[in-house]
């Protein structure tokens, strides 16, 4: 079978997903998008499209069997394109003996707090955590009358709906409430807020070893601003300036935390996405997702700035490929600055508006570019 023969499944039809898909057509790929959106941006860039829910897993596999019937074709890769839907990507993978996350590693994705307790277990540093199923309102409310930081999230969610700070104007009942409706089992987790960098991180993983890790510092400059919820207005790259110097043997802790991480949930082959703060010298790891990254992160700025092709290389092991260090070669090229617009007061990341992505030869230069761009919009 020639490579324009070999059905790509991409899960995910949204904005985030335009460059991914337009990314693996560009490897000679037939790429067979699923979105529940008739009218999904990344539809025009697809091979093919089939219209169902890309977060479950039913009509995922109803489209799949009914287009391989209509083809006499079937899958020969899946990947998440900016969706959080590794357990669809797992149901894919078993039923057509593909490349993807276990149904295991899929759930301990999605489960917070599941993904927390066997993180801890292998001595990943994580925050102090709790579920709603053990602590009530009036526990809560004890922990914050002791002075503790905290931030209450579903269990469940993506696009940080229902993430909540708790601070001293916040009602703790109303917070939990809020975090439980956007739970699908309506349950919400307790973690202790971590002060430091905060870090976006994206790991390679090939062979259950791990590459190389992108690191991106979140822009939470708003943070007051959108209080209490918890809203990142872009990010930068490489590290801060602060950090520059030691960006060598931070990226090396962070890998050591991540690949710990990717054996934690038995992530084999793929990306680690992850959420991580970096305080002095220790790393902590907020949570951990088993699929590639949204935002462009993967797509536009990781290939700006390290000439990194995340995407390419995620479908490559997609495909089989068994990948070393030698096919990574991260060279620094520019800085990248991510920045987005804000037509009204967001709860969540999807209420966010546009961005837009700079470079400059430094970071300062980068973040001017950026808002000389987002002025002009």
């Amino acid at each position: 079978m020639t490579v324009g023969e070999q059905a790509f499944v991409l899960l995910g039809g949204g904005v985030d997903a335009v460059d991914i898909v337009e990314r693996v057509s560009r490897m000679g790929y037939r790429t067979v998008v699923i979105d529940r959106d008739e009218d999904a941006p990344a539809k025009p860039e697809a091979a093919e499209f089939l219209c169902a829910s890309c977060y479950h897993e039913a009509p995922v596999l109803t489209a799949l069997e009914d287009w391989a019937k209509k083809t006499k074709g079937r899958p020969a890769a899946v990947m998440c394109a900016g969706v959080d839907a590794p357990h669809v990507a797992a149901a894919v993978a078993e039923r057509w003996g593909l490349v993807g996350p276990s149904r295991r590693t899929a759930a301990l994705s999605r489960d917070k707090y599941r993904q927390k307790e066997v993180l801890r277990r292998v001595w990943v540093r994580v925050p102090w955590y709790d579920s709603t199923r053990k602590l009530d309102v009036d526990a809560v409310d004890h922990l914050r009358e002791d002075g503790w930081d905290l931030v209450v999230k579903p269990v469940d969610s993506r696009g940080g709906r229902g993430v909540i700070r708790l601070l001293p104007t916040v009602d703790t009942a109303w917070a939990l409430g809020e975090a439980q409706a956007h739970s699908s089992v309506g349950e919400a987790i307790i973690e202790r807020w971590i002060t430091g960098a905060q870090v976006s991180a994206e790991s390679i993983i090939s062979g259950g070893r791990l590459l190389w890790t992108s690191l991106a510092e979140r822009n939470y400059a708003r943070l007051d601003e959108f209080a209490p919820y918890v809203i990142e207005d872009g990010s930068d790259m490489p590290l801060s300036d602060a950090l520059d110097n030691c960006e060598t043997l931070a990226a090396g802790r962070v890998n050591e935390q991540m690949q710990a991480a990717a054996d934690a949930i038995g992530l084999l082959d793929g990306t680690l996405k992850g959420d991580v703060v970096l305080n002095g010298s220790m790393v902590t790891v907020i949570e951990v997702a088993a699929r590639l990254s949204g935002g462009s992160f993967c797509s536009v700025m990781t290939p700006l700035c390290w000439g990194v092709d995340v995407v390419g290389l995620a479908a490559r092991i997609a495909l089989g490929e068994r990948l070393t260090t030698a096919d990574v070669r991260p060279w620094f090229a520019r800085h990248v600055c991510q920045r987005f617009a804000f037509p009204r007061r967001p709860t969540c990341h999807p209420e966010r508006g546009g961005h837009i992505i700079a470079t400059g030869m430094s970071r300062e230069e980068a973040r001017a570019n950026a808002a000389a761009l987002l002025g002009g919009a």
